[in-house]
């Protein structure tokens, strides 16, 4: 064997020691670079205890009407048979240097005699992929606004609207099935209808929703406490 050959099997078999260090060393700088969980997750409360298929019971729509608006198909309201969280208390929470008394556990609880079940911001957030299963999905505020939109308001900010009040009432289906405070108590059934997006308010502890009252008011982007029940619609291409 000539020299340029030595030297060739010499720089192969220091390759063939160096590589699968090299190869270690990659992987461990990729395991570093894994993306963290999406912004939405990391802002609920690391302490939820898992749910799993007992904790949110059975999921389904409160029925299987589906209606057509802003170029997309919405369910009826979402409902957890046998939801065994039935309420909304909890400690104190930080987030961003936001102190609140309103924790942001990831909770729901049924709504008799309206449609579908409450759930909490985090519970969405954490569980939209069971609470919405493919095709569906959660809707965030850009679909609401959209479907704001296409009822013939361009608005960004609440307003007193009684006919785009009532198309939501009628068209998109929707009712005033109230919402769940922080502490657990149902109210506003009957005067406010409350809807999540997968929104969240820059800076606070709010989820985005939209909004809609009795005298006509309708919010397409309202701030509401992460901890409150809200009832939830999924929504999904034609």
């Amino acid at each position: 064997m000539n020299i340029k050959n030595k030297i060739s099997m010499k720089k192969l078999f220091v390759f063939l020691i160096i590589a699968p260090l090299f190869i270690s060393c990659k992987k461990d700088e990729e395991k570093e670079k894994e993306p963290e969980q999406p912004w939405f997750l990391q802002i609920c409360n690391d302490n939820t205890p898992e749910w799993g298929s007992s904790g949110l019971g059975t999921i389904s729509f409160a029925s299987t009407q589906t209606w057509s608006a802003a170029n997309l198909i919405w369910s009826d309201a979402v409902q957890a048979t046998r939801c065994n969280k039935t309420s909304f208390s909890g400690g104190d929470s930080q987030w961003q240097g936001y102190e609140t008394t309103y924790n942001l556990n990831a909770d729901c609880r049924s709504n008799p005699g309206r449609k579908g079940d409450l759930f909490s911001w985090c519970a969405v957030a954490r569980f939209r992929e069971e609470l919405c299963p493919a095709p569906w999905r959660v809707p965030t505020m850009t679909d609401h606004s959209e479907l704001v939109k296409s009822y013939g308001r361009t608005f960004n900010t609440p307003t007193i609207d009684v006919n785009l009040r009532n198309r939501l009432l009628n068209s998109w289906g929707g009712t005033y099935g109230g919402l769940c405070n922080a502490t657990g108590h149902l109210q506003e059934q009957g005067q406010y209808g409350s809807y999540w997006s997968l929104s969240s308010s820059l800076g606070l502890p709010e989820g985005i929703s939209l909004r809609f009252a009795t005298d006509g008011y309708v919010g397409e982007a309202a701030g509401v406490w992460m901890s409150y029940g809200l009832t939830l619609r999924c929504v999904r291409d034609h």
